[in-house]
């Protein structure tokens, strides 16, 4: 395939250094799936891969891209001049988010795959302004990723109450109970991976679990 005999040695980046409303709304596992559903068994790799090459045309989920070294290289990836999604996104949000926020006054931010969250730094700064941050739920499927992403944010937002939620956001998951109005954010270009009616699936999951103040 033309591919060199040893990988290139990329550098590793480091990570950058209430109301609580009960019932339906982020609390119910839909399908039976656990809240905390990461480490896939072989057997279960081994069915999707099988499902996978078997379809026409023949297909890999992304989503086995993203353990620990994966979530690192896309981070790196992001920081490429030829990149330009993450920092069109960035200025998107700069621009946009002080109306967003005021316009929803959310209390809780439910990101889905959310990596290391340094987009999310923005949206949160501004519900801190606002006086109205009081959760973080980073959804994302690499555990160790997510893990060192909360301990920093921890750390940089010691008045927001982290709750990192390690999950397959392709399967139905459950979120847990927070304070109301949610913003539920899906930043990035993830949504591309999915096929229509995957996304669709997910959308519609997700529209399911948000209350009438939640915004996505």
């Amino acid at each position: 395939l033309g591919l060199p005999d040893q990988a290139p040695n990329f550098q590793r980046l480091p990570l950058r250094t209430g109301r609580m409303k009960n019932g339906n709304r982020f609390s119910v596992v839909v399908g039976g799936t656990p809240p905390y559903t990461v480490h896939r068994s072989r057997q279960q790799m081994v069915r999707d891969v099988r499902e996978g090459l078997t379809k026409s045309p023949k297909q890999l989920s992304p989503k086995y891209f993203y353990d620990e070294r994966g979530s690192e290289l896309f981070e790196e990836i992001t920081q490429l001049p030829e990149y330009y999604l993450t920092r069109a996104e960035r200025m998107l949000l700069e621009r946009r988010i002080s109306e967003i926020i005021a316009a929803v006054r959310p209390c809780s931010l439910v990101e889905l795959g959310a990596g290391s969250a340094t987009k999310t730094r923005i949206i949160l700064d501004e519900m801190r302004s606002n006086g109205c941050a009081e959760c973080y739920v980073p959804v994302d499927v690499s555990k160790e990723f997510l893990e060192a992403a909360a301990v920093q944010l921890r750390a940089d937002y010691v008045d927001v109450q982290v709750m990192p939620l390690v999950s397959d956001i392709t399967e139905p998951f459950a979120l847990p109970p927070v304070a109301s109005p949610t913003l539920v954010a899906f930043l990035g270009s993830t949504i591309g991976n999915f096929q229509r009616e995957e996304a669709v699936r997910l959308l519609s999951h997700i529209a399911d679990e948000m209350g009438p103040s939640d915004r996505f």
